[in-house]
């Protein structure tokens, strides 16, 4: 019996305006933050940071967070309509290989035509290439593997939900989270050295950064699980009845983002 839920405020169309945003951030965040030995761009606005461009574009890193939470926000919000999860699945890794393919190919025909030497050196790379675990041809495109690790789990964690508390979830995440090196709890990867484990958990790169990246994505995930983030939204619609008490609240919590990173981060 299919199950009637009541309308979402943040939902398919709002999470597309949150990961053009993200897209933004990622091209801020290559165009400014490596600058050049060669610099082909001064800032026209100085500061105490060296230009505001280039301190927009270190904010810009968190572009990739921003995507893994809204992508799990809006993939379990998909799900509660979605008997066949893994069909679902199956279709959303068509998309984003099918893009994922072409982009590869074209970097490899660029890098052939630049340098005259093919980058792609075995078979084996170039299966690995296209199915994004080889990044040596495009490493811009480090994240890729891991939404696809998030993909492959997604039906698996959606039916341990439908039976157990989404709780389970988050703790299980922050958890794997700690197993990260880049976490800030460097004993826990201590302790995996120490196991002679190091090089199974942290020497390839796409389970290296899943440590790490799948919090994000699991977040989202809960919130949109338990109905949080929802119900904050409608509190504040509330609170803040008017659109531009929305829009001044809104501008302040960017800018507190942007303060936490600057001093933070």
């Amino acid at each position: 019996m299919r199950r009637n839920y009541p309308e979402i405020i943040f939902g398919r169309q709002q999470s597309a305006h949150v990961k053009g945003v993200a897209v933004v951030l990622l091209i801020l965040h290559h165009l400014f933050l490596f600058p050049s030995s060669n610099p082909w761009f001064t800032s026209i606005i100085g500061n105490n940071w060296g230009g505001i461009e280039f301190f927009l574009s270190s904010v810009g890193k968190l572009c990739i967070s921003l995507f893994f939470f809204v992508s799990g926000y809006g993939l379990y919000l998909s799900s509660r309509h979605d008997n066949f999860l893994w069909k679902s699945t199956r279709r959303r890794l068509r998309g984003i290989y099918s893009i994922y393919v072409i982009t590869a190919l074209v970097s490899v025909a660029i890098l052939f035509w630049w340098s005259g030497v093919l980058p792609v050196h075995s078979w084996a790379q170039g299966v690995a290439t296209l199915l994004g675990i080889d990044i040596s041809v495009n490493s811009s495109w480090w994240f890729f593997i891991i939404y696809v690790e998030l993909l492959l789990l997604t039906p698996l964690v959606i039916h341990f939900v439908r039976h157990f508390s989404w709780k389970w979830v988050l703790a299980c995440s922050f958890i794997v989270y700690c197993f990260s090196p880049d976490s800030g709890l460097a004993w826990f990867a201590q302790w995996f050295s120490n196991m002679g484990l190091a090089p199974i958990f942290y020497k390839h790169f796409f389970i290296n950064l899943f440590w790490m990246n799948q919090v994000y994505f699991f977040v989202g995930f809960c919130l949109a699980a338990s109905g949080t983030f929802e119900t904050i939204m409608q509190r504040s619609i509330k609170v803040f009845a008017q659109p531009w008490q929305r829009h001044t609240f809104g501008i302040l919590l960017i800018a507190l983002v942007l303060v936490f990173r600057y001093f933070f981060l």
